[in-house]
């Protein structure tokens, strides 16, 4: 193929909710009906996130992200050709899977459109160059979705990414520094006192109004319970689709509509 996208899930989504969900948004989006398409499952879910302490299992999950972009720089440069074009969607924690596989595959491949929905990343880790600066340079674009209504990441971010604080209790962590991509958007990074990092021109943020009230599980369909929240879900779900549809036609101003 001369072209493949892959679709990556985010965090607390088990294998059958994540190929269902990632299976639907790859229907709903014929920019890529042509091209080789890859759904995209790593061990994001966990039993302990069960029983409502899916914050504080974060930490683990950032190494199976991680681990994950290993194996994708493997399975990439043992199966596809050196003039493959490479390009992505993904929804939360699923964004550091991206990121930190294009940050490996960046110097054997073309990498064309990223697309990052309620992305679970550090707000400012595109501008810094010890995170994902040089992977959001070699991108034709990086787009970013976010939403401030989106809760996940307003409460749960935080104490996950600072799990020790996060443990003795919510409202410690939540006085962290430190905020999600997928909620503001993109942001410089401060190296030192009078020196910063701009956002890199290839990245594109397009923040969602907070009247259609999106939250972090409404940017995937699927068939669980706590996605079947009637006609207006739908909606978002449909939206956020034909968002990351523009993205990848190459679009120069994709739109939340």
């Amino acid at each position: 193929e001369k072209k493949v996208t892959f679709l990556v899930h985010g965090f607390n989504v088990s294998r059958p909710e994540g190929q269902t969900a990632l299976s639907r948004l790859a229907k709903d989006m014929p920019a890529i009906h042509n091209d080789a398409i890859v759904v995209v499952t790593w061990p994001g879910d966990d039993p302990r996130t069960r029983v409502g302490l899916s914050y504080l299992c974060y930490v683990w999950r950032k190494n199976d992200a991680n681990d994950t972009g290993r194996e994708f720089e493997r399975f990439c440069g043992s199966t596809f050709g050196r003039d493959t074009v490479l390009a992505f969607v993904s929804h939360s924690l699923g964004a550091r899977v991206v990121m930190a596989s294009v940050d490996r595959l960046r110097k054997a491949f073309r990498i064309d459109q990223v697309c990052m929905m309620a992305a679970a990343i550090d707000d400012d880790s595109l501008s810094d160059p010890d995170q994902y600066r040089l992977a959001a340079t070699s991108a034709k674009r990086v787009a970013i979705l976010a939403s401030e209504q989106d809760n996940v990441l307003k409460y749960a971010y935080r104490p996950g990414q600072h799990p020790v604080m996060g443990a003795m209790t919510l409202g410690a962590g939540l006085l962290l520094t430190g905020k999600a991509l997928g909620r503001s958007g993109p942001q410089s990074h401060s190296e030192k006192m009078f020196w910063s990092h701009s956002i890199p021109n290839t990245v594109y943020h397009e923040q969602i109004s907070d009247d259609r009230d999106v939250g972090h599980g409404d940017y995937l369909d699927s068939d669980t319970p706590r996605a079947r929240k009637g006609s207006s879900r739908r909606a978002k779900t449909d939206a956020a689709a034909d968002f990351a549809d523009q993205v990848l036609r190459g679009n120069s101003h994709p739109m939340y509509k």
